[in-house]
């Protein structure tokens, strides 16, 4: 069927975009007079198959988390989904949101379920959204896991939002750093130089051999320009083979400090997409899986994906954890009291939670400790900055200031 594109007014006159599935244009029409839209323009976008991009732009966290809660409210209030969802697209105005609310409005008035309208985009909605719907409509729990589903992605923008103002300071003292090295090298101790020359004072052996090093550097900065390029081109190169990517990845999972940075994070964020699809009722394998192509680690991914095939052929969730040494052993774990009559989901959320105040802990303790350090490599650049400006050259600074009065 055709996909359609428009332009149209509501009733209070306000812009409305949209794509729709029509046989024609007089059928578009036709759903657009029903919907109340006026002064239409239309054009022809080509074919819609299923599950195709329907133009709507990704959707952040907060958007998924607060159109969760919307349609758990039109749930709740017993209003049809798709009147609901228009009125709240219109709202939202011409974001992503309220092209996405707009879009699943459309999807829905055609006959479709709500999970089928989520499927037919799948920028705007992940994979494992889509399935806890599904979960949720086919055991009539949709407004629960909706519930749940928001719970997470809000606790996920917070954990994500700690994150980034625990790296803010050590970032800003890094930078800092970096430029008083470079102003250092680059400037102070070029004049330096030229002072020792102008007064005809041999440096010694402490400033010569900064005097050496930073010549060695300004003679070699095409070669090590040319050797950091090589380098990041192999490293692009590895990153876009599979094989480099998963070993990039169970790096950033088990090397101390990159793990307490990235891995644990990373392991959390996997347990607790797990813990919310488990709740919400899908099959354990399917849940596995989707909780590993929502991370962003391949190793993590590829890990889930082994897991999630050696439970199909029979073998136990526990040991598959374990075995694979990238999962935290506190998952391995939940799952093993699971198996002896425990909840997976809660025993899951758990972990998550322990997990995510870990994560918050770490990093605060390496702001604190990471700070102080880099400051204090900074400091010992200034130290070797005053040392180089020696006792000599003070001495004879102040010799011929005294000779001229």
């Amino acid at each position: 069927m055709p996909l359609f594109l428009y332009d149209a007014r509501d009733a209070l006159g306000r812009p409305v975009r949209g794509a729709l599935d029509a046989a024609s244009t007089a059928e578009l029409l036709g759903l657009l007079e029903r919907r109340g839209l006026r002064g239409h323009r239309v054009r022809r976008g080509g074919a819609s198959p299923e599950g195709a991009f329907r133009g709507n732009g990704a959707l952040s966290r907060e958007d998924l988390a607060a159109l969760a809660r919307q349609v758990r409210a039109l749930h709740a209030g017993g209003i049809p989904l798709a009147r609901g969802l228009e009125a709240f697209g219109r709202d939202a105005g011409g974001g992503p949101p309220g092209r996405a609310a707009r879009g699943l409005a459309a999807a829905m008035e055609e006959g479709r379920t709500f999970a089928d309208a989520l499927a037919r985009d799948p920028r705007a909605f992940p994979d494992w959204f889509v399935a806890a719907a599904a979960a949720g409509e086919r055991s009539g729990r949709l407004g629960e896991i909706l519930e749940i589903l928001a719970a997470f992605l809000e606790r996920e923008e917070e954990a994500a939002r700690e994150t980034r103002t625990a790296a803010r300071y050590p970032m800003f003292v890094l930078l800092f750093c970096a430029v008083a090295v470079i102003a250092v090298f680059g400037f102070a101790l070029p004049a330096v130089r030229e002072s020792y020359a102008a007064l005809g004072v041999r440096p010694p052996a402490f400033s010569e051999s900064l005097f050496r090093l930073r010549d060695l550097v300004a003679a070699s900065r095409d070669l090590f320009a040319g050797g950091a390029a090589l380098l990041a081109l192999l490293a692009a190169l590895a990153l876009g083979t599979r094989a480099g990517a998963e070993a990039a990845g169970w790096l950033l999972l088990r090397a101390p400090l990159l793990r307490t940075v990235f891995g644990k994070p990373e392991a959390a964020r996997f347990t607790g997409f797990l813990a919310v699809l488990r709740r919400a009722g899908i099959p354990l394998p399917e849940a596995v899986g989707l909780a590993g192509r929502a991370q962003g680690n391949a190793a993590l991914r590829a890990g889930a994906a082994r897991v999630a095939r050696g439970m199909e052929r029979g073998g136990d969730l526990p040991g598959l954890l374990l075995g694979g040494r990238l999962f935290p052993r506190a998952l391995g774990e939940a799952a093993a009291s699971a198996s002896a009559g425990a909840d997976l989901g809660d025993a899951l959320d758990a972990v998550a939670r322990r997990l995510e105040a870990e994560v918050r802990h770490d990093l605060r303790r390496l702001g604190s400790t990471v700070g102080p350090a880099i400051l204090g490599l900074a400091a010992l650049a200034v130290l070797a900055l005053i040392l180089t400006v020696d006792l000599t050259l003070v001495d004879r600074l102040r010799s011929m200031s005294l000779a001229g009065g």
